[in-house]
């Protein structure tokens, strides 16, 4: 029974998504960062917000251009409730930074609202349901950061119509790098990055990506971290993001000749990821690698040493 009142609370983890050859396909959750979203069933058939933490100012509290928001009304109407929502997030995830911020915060919103509203619905449906959030910030249900964030561990999204989401679980000692330049994200960041994207490419680049993002996938089933690395070569989008990352070339390579595996832009950006064996390298020397390509060019960085992580989880059950 469903009651005005009922509240959870839910982690939920930030993600990586594309890995470079798999837009809006792969991504990875991540231990490090997070956001706590506090979800209350109220009587009035709307929902509010209440948004604290890293970056809260620049993040809409109208439901419609929210992605939690934007969830929830998606479920009164999909469900025909007559039950509307509070919503409260607490940002441990910058928003603009690439790091799944948006999206996490969808897949928190569809998460909570199943389990308080006992759906029990199927991994896909939550996937699609939190996606549809991400209109919000990007203009498009891509289904790849939400997936990561929901599931935890490598996600692929093997198809969009009908939606279907695998999840494997990655290296245990997959390491994993982030400098998160000092830059201005712009408004609407994620839908003017993708605007930038070719319509069109060649076979060569086809080929390329289709022979990466398999070689991707073999690498996160056989536990082999050099393959995983190697394999984050992207031949389309990439190139194009990378032009409007300051350093981005110096970054790479200062991360590649201090141990990295691989290296790639998280999701639209800026932050860039270095990926590494946890119990051969020491992660020290790519992170001082990555801050100083940034500080070639006159950029300042923070970074952030993670891996990869488990999905949303609840932290405070049902309460009245």
């Amino acid at each position: 029974m469903v009651n005005s009142g009922d509240r959870i609370t839910v982690k939920v983890p930030g993600s990586i998504a594309n890995l470079g050859p798999g837009f809006d396909v792969f991504a990875l959750a991540l231990k490090a960062p997070h956001d706590l979203l506090t979800l209350e069933l109220t009587d009035e058939r709307d929902v509010c917000l209440r948004i604290s933490g890293h970056g809260s100012e620049s993040i809409p509290l109208e439901a419609k251009e929210n992605t939690a928001g934007l969830v929830a009304l998606c479920f009164m109407d999909r469900f025909d409730l007559e039950t509307g929502a509070n919503l409260t997030i607490e940002k441990g995830i910058r928003p603009g930074f690439g790091l799944g911020s948006s999206g996490a915060d969808a897949a928190a919103a569809a998460y909570a609202l199943d389990r308080l509203l006992g759906l029990d619905l199927s991994d896909n449906e939550l996937v699609e349901l939190a996606a549809q959030g991400e209109f919000a910030s990007s203009n498009t249900a891509h289904a790849d950061n939400v997936s990561a964030s929901l599931l935890g561990g490598f996600t692929v999204v093997r198809s969009y119509d009908p939606l279907d989401v695998l999840s494997c679980r990655p290296p245990r000692n997959l390491g994993i790098c982030i400098a998160i330049p000092d830059l201005e994200p712009p408004p609407k960041k994620t839908a003017a990055a993708r605007e930038a994207l070719p319509d069109n490419i060649s076979l060569a680049q086809l080929t390329h990506n289709v022979g990466n993002a398999s070689s991707l996938v073999y690498g996160m089933i056989t536990k082999d971290i050099g393959l995983i690395g190697d394999a984050m070569d992207d031949g389309v989008v990439e190139p194009v993001r990378s032009r409007s990352i300051p350093g981005y070339e110096y970054v790479k390579e200062g991360a590649l000749k201090t141990g990295a595996a691989g290296v790639v832009i998280c999701g639209a950006g800026p932050s860039i990821a270095a990926f590494y064996d946890s119990e051969r390298v020491d992660p020290g020397p790519i992170l001082e690698g990555m801050v100083h390509g940034f500080e070639i060019v006159g950029v300042d960085s923070d970074t952030l040493l993670t891996s990869p992580g488990d999905g949303v989880k609840t932290v405070a059950p049902f309460a009245r």
